[in-house]
């Protein structure tokens, strides 16, 4: 376990309490939840109202990336850009807001603003890659990075920085080109994760960020808890809570969503719930009676109807199984059919 605010020394490490307006992680999350608030099909808005209710400059770092926005949208049309090798690939596009009198002077002084930091400016090269519950993705970044996607992701990328990419939220294994003079950098939930050439996987959740390492090393955090994962390194990391949770996996069980498999070791049912309704496009829900008991075990999804997989799982998890409209619900049974 890592907590932050303690100098590093085996188990202790510190983050920056503080992050100025311009600070790049700020402005790159700012600017993906510009893209995705705009995005016709958002629902995700709790999560938002969180994010920004974690710190007052997220509020500004928003509203400044929001007029950024409007204001280069207003000035220029967009430039066109070249498609990236990827099986689907969404440029992220904004919506345009009414410009009312007296609006001009501030546009000026935003517009003065973004060009002193760049990141505000909603820069064409930018692009959002998404897949729903159920389906995987992959793509081959111009460095020769291979990212895959597990189901119900959403990532950002930037065809001016191949090295660089924002989870917003889901599940993605990077295959990293090794480069040490420019370590790839991945945000999620406004943390960095270096890595000079590596595989490893993040998963950002509603509420917290996890990483494994399959090959190679990680640095978690670079301008605050600093913490260092090596192959079969794992960390999970609650938002709001200061601490950072550090254990060690078996590195071939990493990832292994991408080959049709979910392996866990005393992990909580409610995790496993989510991951199997990531990795299948299923609705999977969990009783309170039954979310926090640990399961050790493999799960089987790839190429298994639906039916028979809930019914594998509550095998190997000791629950009982239930339709439940149109998903799946895991219990303790109480009478139910399984």
């Amino acid at each position: 376990m890592v907590m932050r605010g303690c100098p590093i020394g085996g188990v202790l490490a510190a983050r920056n309490p503080k992050m100025s307006l311009a600070d790049p992680v700020l402005l790159d999350a700012a600017a993906l939840w510009v893209a995705r608030t705009r995005d016709a099909s958002f629902r995700d808005w709790d999560a938002f109202t969180a994010w920004l209710e974690v710190d007052p400059r997220h509020n500004d770092a928003y509203e400044a990336a929001l007029d950024a926005h409007d204001m280069v949208d207003a000035l220029a049309a967009p430039r066109e850009a070249a498609v990236p090798e990827t099986d689907a690939a969404y440029p992220v596009t904004a919506a345009r807001r009414r410009w009312h009198p007296g609006w001009l002077t501030a546009a000026a002084a935003v517009l003065v603003a973004a060009v002193a930091v760049p990141s505000y400016l909603p820069r064409h090269d930018r692009y959002e890659i998404a897949t729903t519950a159920g389906e995987q993705r992959s793509v081959r970044l111009a460095d020769g990075t291979q990212i895959a996607l597990n189901g119900d992701t959403r990532l950002l990328l930037d065809r001016a920085n191949p090295r660089s990419a924002v989870l917003g939220h889901g599940e993605a294994s990077f295959s990293v080109v090794h480069d040490t003079a420019n370590p790839f950098v991945v945000t999620a939930g406004g943390t960095r994760i270096e890595d000079v050439g590596t595989t490893f996987n993040v998963l950002r959740g509603a509420d917290a960020t996890d990483v494994a390492v399959a090959e190679g090393s990680v640095l978690y955090d670079p301008d605050g808890a600093k913490v260092k994962l090596a192959a079969g390194g794992t960390l999970h990391d609650p938002d709001g809570t200061g601490v950072v949770e550090v254990a060690q996996v078996d590195p071939a069980t990493i990832g292994a969503w991408r080959k049709g498999r979910l392996v866990y070791r005393n992990t909580p049912l409610s995790t496993v719930a989510a991951d199997l309704a990531r990795a299948t496009g299923q609705r999977v829900t969990v009783g309170p009676d039954v979310g926090a008991h640990a399961f050790s075990g493999t799960i089987m999804f790839g190429g298994v109807a639906p039916s028979r997989l809930f019914r594998t799982v509550g095998a190997l998890t000791g629950t009982y199984v239930t339709r439940n409209g149109d998903g799946w619900r895991l219990s303790s049974g109480a009478g139910a059919t399984r």
